[in-house]
């Protein structure tokens, strides 16, 4: 069902209780967080302290906890990574184990990158991943209970999935179903109210799957909180008040949800920014009213729980946002210092003398103050700076840069101005070639100024000659004029070229006309293109003797085709059959400069063979030749 929510503005008589929330609603909505689902109500308020202090699981320089934490009752802890089925281990990072199955090198749940998790390798059998006892709740009251849980499995493998049980009191209350083999951290919890008199809780997490291939997964962040309604401070944001002609400033409590029926409201200060908080006597309910205009800053919030005791107990409330309110004075006084020749605006005027001076002002918040200047006119202090300068690597890019080497004689701190657009680093990139103007003005406005020129380069360019025609099977060469020294080459078709370094001249065999074009690179990174026609007439030569003689006179011993490499790159098939259709000599993918001799025809009877060629030429066309053959003996 949808969320319940309401806006509170709270405003209480001396009993400070709030008009009761109708109780069936809330009823309903209580129901529908408690239902075993994936898909569990969470707290949509405020969530107080963790109840559970350690389910961080801690940092440590140490990659594994030595000592056995015994959170996991239904497994074995061990020190030695990976944990086989039905172990765990405690751990800030997998990354560094010898050994980590297929698993992902995580880290834990948060910034900390020594920060620790449970990682677990399920068993079998269901088994606890978590019991804890919590105790001095409060009765009637939400708390959530929520942990971060990560599949360690790679996306994809589609192995057991991890899934979790959450019991209360050893009765199950939300399942995760199954957690997703996706590389990410993902955060399941619920939320359930105490019943009357209970001021205690055992929480449980159980495997709900079996072990085996899978069911691997890590959690951490484990946390039991109380949760109540989102807590605020109006007005919102800054609050500054003058401190002529101050009154007492109201602040006032927004509270947004159904979560307490009766919420009991402790306004709170800290005189250390924030980081450590007192009660303040006497103020309890909707509102507070700060009643101090002496100069400062002062903190407030306010804790809420259902009644006086649940905001007396740490483990039942929930706390505000913290409000700053400041309080502005009305007498001011400053000193500086400008650099001779320099105009100081103050007031109506453009001061240029060193003195004493006075005067009022309405601040933006509409304060009346005095300001008491001290100013003092230095000479100027003849600032001078060094630059390095880097000019682009090549004519088309902007990769230039100016660095400011040194400034002397510069109160600091100082801006760097380039053609008058204020820089944020001293170090000024991505400049094209061309005429800058670079200033630099200290913190007394004393300046310098200087006109630094970055020089285009000459422009890198390449060249291919000349065109070319050959037949098929015939090689060319290409030479490549250029100006600069080429660290890579890339050719364009590139199917017949192996070559990316040191090509020239590039000798290769083109299987078919083309127009080639070379991408280079120089050693400075400029690149510059260039091309050449390559026209490729087909022609195919091969001769297939009719007869030998394989009498080992040195005269036609041997059968073998006759070709011009490589034009015809393999003999993808070469064999000879007698008359009765029988193989008597066959090869199969044959390099035809590695055939060797051919046949030899040993014990062959003289007579009429027939043979069968399939020729595979430069440009990747099969053709078949069939016919007769003699052997003369």
């Amino acid at each position: 069902m949808a969320k319940l929510k309401a806006r509170l503005n709270v405003i209480s008589s001396m009993s400070y209780g709030i008009s009761q929330v109708n109780r069936s609603i809330w009823l309903v909505a209580l129901c529908a967080s408690m239902s075993l689902s994936t898909k569990a109500q969470t707290c949509d308020g405020y969530l107080g302290e963790n109840l559970y202090a350690a389910g961080d699981f801690g940092s440590g320089s140490d990659n594994i906890v030595q000592t056995d934490p015994n959170i996991a009752p239904g497994y074995t802890y061990t020190t030695n990574p990976p944990p086989p089925d039905g172990t765990y281990i405690i751990t800030n990072d997998l990354q560094k184990w010898a050994n980590s199955y297929d698993w992902l090198k995580i880290q834990d749940n948060s910034s900390d990158p020594n920060g620790y998790m449970i990682v677990v390798n399920a068993s079998y059998d269901p088994g606890l991943f978590f019991i804890q006892e919590v105790t001095g709740l409060c009765e009637n009251t939400i708390y959530e209970f929520s942990a971060d849980i990560f599949n360690v499995i790679p996306p994809g493998s589609n192995y057991i999935k991890p899934k979790i049980k959450f019991l209360i009191n050893n009765t199950e209350r939300f399942n995760t179903g199954d957690i997703p083999e996706d590389g990410k951290w993902h955060s399941y919890g619920f939320t359930f109210s105490t019943a009357p008199g209970q001021t205690s809780v055992i929480l449980k997490m159980e495997n709900n799957a079996p072990g085996g291939i899978g069911n691997d997964l890590a959690i951490d962040n484990i946390s039991f909180r109380p949760c109540g309604p989102k807590a605020s401070i109006l007005p919102k944001g800054a609050t500054k008040l003058c401190s002529e002609g101050f009154v007492p400033f109201k602040l006032e409590a927004e509270l947004i949800g159904e979560q307490y029926e009766t919420p009991f409201i402790q306004w709170q200060k800290s005189t250390n920014r924030g980081f450590s908080w007192t009660d303040i006597p006497d103020s309890i309910g909707p509102t507070f009213h700060h009643n101090n205009n002496k100069r400062g800053f002062y903190y407030y919030r306010y804790i809420v729980g259902n009644s006086e005791s649940h905001v007396r107990n740490s483990k039942c409330r929930v706390t505000s946002n913290s409000k700053v309110v400041e309080i502005l004075p009305t007498f001011y006084s400053k000193a500086d210092t400008i650099c001779k020749g320099v105009n100081y605006a103050f007031g109506g005027q453009n001061l240029t003398e060193s003195g004493t001076y006075i005067d009022s002002f309405i601040s933006a918040y509409g304060c009346d103050s005095v300001v008491l200047l001290e100013l003092y006119v230095d000479v100027d202090r003849n600032v001078r700076a060094t630059f390095n300068v880097r000019n682009p690597s090549c004519d088309y890019l902007n990769d230039g840069s100016i660095d400011t080497a040194s400034v002397v004689n510069a109160n600091w701190p100082a801006k760097y101005f380039v053609d008058n657009v204020l820089q944020n680093s001293t170090d000024v990139t991505a400049l094209s070639a061309g005429s800058y103007l670079y200033t630099i003005i200290d913190r007394n406005g004393c300046r310098f100024d200087t006109t630094l020129v970055l020089t285009k380069p000459e422009p890198f360019t390449v060249d291919i000659l000349p065109d070319w025609d050959v037949k098929l099977g015939e090689n060319v060469e290409i030479e490549t004029m250029h100006n600069y020294p080429i660290a890579l080459y890339s050719w364009n078709p590139s199917e017949d070229i192996s070559c990316s370094v040191d090509c020239n001249p590039l000798i290769f065999f083109p299987s078919r006309s083309m127009k080639l074009q070379l991408t280079a690179t120089s050693n400075k990174g400029c690149v510059d293109t260039g091309s050449v026609n390559i026209t490729v007439e087909v022609v195919r030569s091969l001769y297939i003797p009719t007869a030998f003689s394989p009498n080992n006179d040195g005269s036609n011993d041997f059968f073998i085709p006759n070709t011009v490499y490589p034009q015809v790159k393999q003999f993808d098939y070469l064999a000879v059959y007698n008359r009765w259709g029988q193989v008597v000599y066959e090869v199969k993918n044959a390099d035809p400069l590695q055939i060797g001799d051919g046949w030899a025809a040993e014990n062959a009877a003289p007579g009429v063979y027939v043979y069968l060629l399939q020729a595979r030429y430069l440009d990747d066309v099969v053709l078949n030749y069939r016919g007769t053959l003699h052997v003369i003996k």
